[in-house]
């Protein structure tokens, strides 16, 4: 009888033994992930994000659909309430200064500026753009014979490729809403053949 109770304690100790090495496993697995979700979460706010490119307006280098990663560190992150900005609430939006600067044709994210109305500047983050940098605050970018030009460089800009089918193409193939453009006005009949100047103003610059 001895030896039997003696054999149950010790097969309740081997129990507790087991219960406890789980727990601290299970623990340890919690933790883990959870170290890695903040991690995760901290690299995606401050160092980068990724975009599904939502039409063909960047083809042939970026097709419908593809991926792109982006580099938050060269522009500066920005924080803002993303939970109130998916719900359509306007929000407050600080940016963390960046480490390098915007160049000409590179490539950028940003969000539409009109989401809601034509009449306001606002954000929704589930509205972006996938553009090409044409301009730089300062410049004056034009577009001459279908091809864009700005006044201080004289490297291609844009698709050269694509800018040379566009001007072979003629006035009266197009549509009216695709070939007339910005600000749609007689007075300047700006269109995707001849198109600007338009000066891009630079910071503390004051308009008439």
């Amino acid at each position: 009888m001895r030896h039997k109770h003696k054999r149950m304690g010790i097969e309740k100790r081997i129990y507790k033994t087991n219960i406890n090495q789980m727990l601290r496993y299970l623990t340890l697995i919690f933790y883990g992930v959870f170290g890695i979700g903040c991690i995760y979460a901290f690299l995606l706010i401050f160092c980068f994000s990724t975009f599904k490119i939502p039409s063909d307006s960047m083809e042939p280098q970026l097709q419908t659909g593809d991926q792109v990663l982006v580099n938050k560190w060269i522009a500066g992150p920005r924080l803002f309430n993303i939970f109130a900005s998916m719900k359509g609430k306007r929000v407050d939006i600080y940016r963390v200064p960046g480490v390098g600067q915007i160049k000409r044709n590179d490539i950028l994210v940003f969000n539409y500026p009109h989401p809601y109305s034509w009449e306001r500047i606002e954000m929704h983050i589930m509205q972006y753009y996938i553009k090409r940098c044409l301009g730089l605050p300062g410049d004056s970018i034009r577009i001459e014979q279908g091809f864009y030009r700005n006044n201080h460089t004289k490297e291609p800009l844009g698709n050269v490729e694509s800018q040379a089918n566009l001007s072979r193409q003629k006035a009266d193939r197009m549509p009216d809403g695709v070939y007339r453009c910005f600000p749609f006005d007689s007075t300047f009949n700006w269109n995707v053949h001849d198109f600007g100047p338009l000066y891009i103003p630079e910071k503390g610059i004051e308009l008439p």
